[in-house]
């Protein structure tokens, strides 16, 4: 019985051999080869997948870089825009600040310049009406307060910058128009009185400053109003007696 069981399993050990044959040499080495290449193929796109990804990521990063450099570029060039604006402005107000206020400052001095020189002239105006003043009182009363006080004046005005103004004393004129009828000073004693008078009274304008001049032209003046008076009476009146 053992002997026919062993015969039995050797019977189907080999019909098994014979269904299911064992792959000869060639075959696994075959098989071998396509599986190093298959897996050598996953490695090389496993490789070419993974450097794919970083070549992508790396260009992301490199747009990603790029944009937000010019993004800070953009802003640094907006903000330099901005500051160059502004100082651009404050210059500009700076400036017309400047033009505005030398502009006022011009016209303050302008004005006080105008100001100035109207009190100056009015000052002027002034001094030479007191000196003709002076010259009128000195010219009907002969009294040498007023001479004095012309001549003061006269060299004031002219200390002061003003043009020297003519000192005239005009008492041949006063006495001409001392007469009750203006025609009498026509007449021939009057006239030659006159003569005398104007040649003193010429000599006195001329040099105001010498006192013998000075002493003559009173002399002349008081002689020829008491000859006026001796001829003319009441026709003829003295301005003396209205002096100060």
């Amino acid at each position: 019985m053992l002997k026919v069981k062993q015969q039995m399993e050797a019977e189907q050990a080999i019909e098994n051999e014979k269904a299911n044959p064992a792959p000869k040499v060639e075959e696994k080495e075959e098989s071998s080869a396509a599986s190093l290449v298959q897996s050598k193929n996953k490695e090389q796109i496993a490789t070419e997948l993974k450097a794919e990804n970083e070549k992508k990521a790396k260009a992301e990063a490199e747009k990603k870089a790029k944009e937000e450099a010019d993004k800070k570029a953009k802003e640094e060039a907006d903000k330099k825009a901005a500051a160059e604006k502004k100082a651009a402005e404050e210059k500009k107000a700076s400036e017309e600040k400047a033009k505005a206020e030398a502009e006022k400052k011009k016209k303050e001095e302008e004005e006080k310049r105008i100001a100035d020189e109207k009190k100056k002239d009015e000052k002027h105006q002034e001094m030479l009406k007191k000196m003709n003043q002076e010259v009128a009182s000195f010219s009907v009363s002969l009294n040498k307060k007023h001479f004095d006080e012309a001549v003061a004046l006269k060299n004031k005005i002219n200390k002061a910058g003003f043009e020297d103004p003519k000192l005239n004393i005009n008492t041949l004129a006063t006495y001409k128009k001392s007469f009750t009828f203006p025609q009498i000073a026509n007449n021939d004693y009057a006239i030659e009185q006159f003569e005398s008078l104007s040649v003193a009274e010429a000599n006195l304008n001329n040099d105001l400053t010498n006192e013998q001049t000075f002493d003559a032209f009173v002399s002349s003046a008081d002689q020829t109003a008491h000859n006026l008076t001796e001829r003319y009476k009441d026709q003829w009146i003295d301005p003396k007696d209205d002096r100060e």
